[in-house]
């Protein structure tokens, strides 16, 4: 047997382990360059509303803090490189992350990786072969980043440049998952430090790109350095090469650390023996709620850091809105609401905060899934809890996680409004929350049911519904798509609160249809049987 021959029975395992989430974000991606673009040129047909647009934009830092320096927003590629640039640097990365921890550090967990290591593999083939295979699903990702900006007409170079640059930033935060998965067990700690960095070098380019003096600070992190390739202004090739010479050498520690540790093992704190703690862990529910506790803090903490930005800009971004007759027109095709004023430009935002919200519920369902793959399910099902208590207590923890983080959107919101004096209430903005709820559970509800009948699709089928309905929305509207075509979407349905009052009977029936889901999901799972990953 030739020798490569194990390595490449890796990179094919690894290949199947994430081929289904590459094709899910390959093609998100593709629809937000494609849509975006389009959407650019049909609202902005002339010159004159294109220049007046980028003017406006580019007196105020505000505007860029979140999405990065304005560059040449006359034309199409510079305002798809500001509008969806960064954030798809920023979401590739962290599906990156989140990619490589799952594979190399997950496995190690369950004790998958002693098998595959006691073979004819060693562990740095299998580390190899490992980041081998991410980097083709980045490198796959930010292809469709590529084909789509093609397939609006934009310029070649620009394209084949901001392309590169998502693609070098995912695999920057492959290597630095890699790294952390080599420094720290369980999976959750390696993962929490991987995104915890990520979310710091995101800080700290909001702070460069939004506070007038700062911009050196583009330099202290990698996605500055990224931001510096201007796409489409500029073509500025050299700061790629920044990002692969760290992606580089922090692979190369991530090989070195891998040889210096045991399977299972982490390179810091492997032998300090575990405290043993009894909190929460009077019933499987308890257990669920400290299981999922820090990740549901971190998905508070990074929906409330935005919510608090939105907040602080929407009375300038009222404002700026009510000078331009290009935006009023975007927002007449998203919202039925004026954005003349920060409780309008809220209800809007808030129509956005709504998919995240229901993917956090989503994940809290497979994470469910994940307890089952992994065995533990059984275990507890061996005891005299019964199946339907078991996955209704999981449930409850999902929908507590759901709520609470919609709260803490609204509070956070209205926190940063407070601040720059916009004269929105707490009220308003906790009503903005709960007009999220309804759809976040559907979505839930849908995982619920996924889990009950095809328990190996629960995050495929649900996390795939909340981007294509969520995508169908925003693109649909638009282009102006027929209302029923519009009506498939949950989120066509949200109400534009805190300016417009909650859409009652869509919420109803949002309701209705979750809870239904929700019965088919437990039926479900009382007859079948417990299955592995």
């Amino acid at each position: 047997m030739p020798a490569d021959r194990p390595a490449r029975a890796v990179v094919r395992l690894v290949r199947k382990q994430t081929a289904r989430s590459a094709y899910a974000w390959a093609s998100i991606v593709y629809l937000a360059a494609y849509g975006t673009a389009k959407g650019y040129v049909a609202t902005y047909p002339d010159l004159a509303g294109r220049q007046k647009i980028a003017a406006l934009v580019q007196r105020n830092p505000a505007f860029q803090a979140i999405n990065g320096i304005a560059r040449r927003l006359e034309t199409p590629g510079g305002y798809v490189t500001w509008r969806v640039g960064g954030v798809l640097m920023v979401v590739v990365a962290a599906w990156a992350a989140v990619a490589t921890t799952r594979v190399l550090r997950g496995d190690e967990d369950l004790g998958r990786a002693d098998i595959v290591r006691s073979g004819a593999v060693t562990g740095r083939q299998v580390e190899v072969a490992t980041l081998a295979s991410l980097t083709g699903a980045v490198g796959l990702v930010a292809s469709s980043v590529f084909a789509g900006l093609l397939s609006a007409r934009l310029a070649l170079a620009g394209s084949a440049l901001l392309s590169a640059a998502v693609c070098l930033s995912g695999l920057l935060f492959v290597a630095v998952a890699a790294v952390t998965s080599e420094l720290f067990a369980p999976r959750r700690r390696a993962n929490q430090v991987a995104v915890t960095f990520l979310g710091a070098c995101f800080a700290i380019r909001v702070i460069a790109d939004g506070t007038r003096g700062l911009g050196w600070l583009r330099w202290c992190t990698p996605l500055g350095w990224a931001e510096q390739t201007h796409p489409f202004s500029g073509d500025v090739v050299w700061p790629l090469a920044l990002l692969a010479t760290l992606a580089a050498g922090l692979t190369a520690l991530a090989l070195t650390l891998q040889r210096n540790r045991d399977v299972g093992a982490g390179a810091l704190f492997s032998d300090r023996p575990a405290r043993s703690r009894l909190t929460l862990l009077a019933s499987p529910t308890q257990f669920a709620v400290r299981s999922e506790l820090s990740a549901v803090l971190v998905w508070c903490a990074s929906v409330g850091a935005y919510a608090v930005i939105v907040g602080l800009l929407a009375k300038d971004f009222s404002s700026f809105v009510s000078t331009s007759k290009g935006f009023k027109d975007v927002a007449a095709r998203l919202t039925t609401t004026t954005l003349t004023s920060p409780a309008g430009f809220l209800a809007l935002i808030f129509t956005f905060f709504a998919p995240p919200i229901a993917l956090m519920g989503v994940f809290q369902i497979g994470a469910a899934r994940s307890e089952e793959g992994e065995g533990h399910v059984e275990m507890v099902l061996a005891t005299a809890i019964t199946r339907r208590r078991w996955l209704i207590g999981r449930v409850a923890v999902g929908v507590g996680a759901v709520v609470v983080t919609a709260l803490v959107a609204g509070l956070l919101a209205w926190t940063g409004t407070a601040i720059k004096g916009g004269g929105v209430g707490l009220g308003s903005m906790m009503r903005a929350s709960i007009n999220m709820l309804p759809a976040a559970l559907l979505f839930l509800a849908l995982a619920v049911a996924a889990f009950g009948l095809r328990p190996r699709l629960t995050v495929a089928v649900s996390a795939g519904a909340v981007a294509a309905t969520y995508l169908l929305q925003l693109i649909g509207a638009l282009v102006k798509a027929p209302t029923w075509v519009l009506d498939l979407s949950p989120f066509h349905h949200l109400a534009a609160v805190p300016i417009a009052p909650m859409n009652g009977t869509a919420a109803a029936v949002m309701l209705a249809l979750a809870a239904a889901l929700l019965a088919v999901g437990v039926v479900g799972f009382n007859r079948r049987d417990v299955t592995g990953l």
